[in-house]
């Protein structure tokens, strides 16, 4: 797929949108209407217009400049016509981030729920079933921070490595295995900056609520590397108010029991596995 920008710079969106139909295609960015599979995206004095060419099919659709924000009228267009294209209309819509309630909530409240779920139907063009989800786990979010104290806070320990790199990732994120020499020096460097971080929390009267370890992969590091972070969290921190203590887990492959034996010592009270999909064949594609 060769995708043509003329008169804008708005590469990451459009990319993101071509990947939610063509997943697997590379993309090579070029200035020249070239190939049986090109898009053309183009702001003009008084318009937006999109172009799809791929064999037989090709279509243009092209919006009137007015108030609307150009990027967003640019991926419409280009999402319309790679739908009529594909036959694909995804659930999701345009939405490509991985936090869609952080968007509806922010959305809600600058301008109210109405705007918010307009906004999510109309122009994102989330289907009404996702978009009755994002409202269920946002009033289910909403429950939780009315619990939120006054001067606390939460503290993420990142762990960026994994076993492998899966195929769809985009995170910062190092293959345990090619990284195996860095991990002593990381989990030194970490426990110094915990160090830190609790002096500050502790001078500033913040009261630690949650703690989350997440990645990359956590359980990737041995027991013993994990005994030592979990030990450092365990000295110098106050956790007499802590309501959750969670550890991401989630590639089986990692979990051993001298792991959340480490885990449960030092009170650890929550695990998060999320395996993605249950079915071999995809975990095996995804190189997970």
């Amino acid at each position: 797929m060769f995708l043509i920008m003329k008169n804008h710079s708005y590469r990451y969106e459009t990319e993101n949108i071509c990947r939610i139909f063509f997943p697997e295609e590379k993309i090579t960015i070029t200035g020249e209407e070239t190939g049986d599979f090109f898009v053309v995206t183009e702001v003009k004095q008084t318009a937006i217009a999109v172009t799809v060419r791929k064999n037989d099919f090709q279509n243009c659709l092209s919006l009137p400049k007015g108030e609307e924000d150009e990027e967003l009228m640019i991926c419409t267009l280009l999402y319309k016509l790679l739908s009529e294209l594909t036959g694909y209309t995804p659930l999701w819509g345009m939405q490509t981030g991985i936090r869609p309630v952080k968007m509806f909530r922010k959305l809600s409240q600058a301008h109210g729920e109405e705007y918010a779920l307009d906004y999510f139907k109309n122009r994102l063009l989330v289907s009404n079933a996702k978009t009755e989800l994002v409202i269920q786990t946002l009033s289910n979010e909403n429950n939780i921070l009315k619990r939120k104290r006054k001067n606390s806070f939460s503290l993420y320990v990142s762990i960026p490595f994994c076993p492998t790199r899966c195929s769809y990732c985009s995170f910062i994120s190092h293959d345990v295995e090619k990284m195996k020499k860095l991990l002593p020096d990381y989990v030194s460097y970490l426990c110094k900056e915990l160090i830190l971080t609790a002096e500050i929390a502790r001078k500033a009267g913040l009261t630690l609520q949650t703690i989350y370890f997440g990645g990359g992969t956590p359980t990737s590091l041995s027991a013993e590397q994990m005994a030592v972070i979990l030990k450092t969290i365990h000295d110098h921190f106050d956790r007499s108010a802590l309501e959750e203590y969670t550890v991401e887990a989630g590639r089986p492959d990692t979990i051993t029991a001298d792991k959340l034996q480490v885990m449960k010592q030092r009170g650890v009270n929550r695990i998060s596995i999320n395996p993605q999909t249950f079915n071999d064949e995809v975990l095996q594609r995804i190189k997970r």
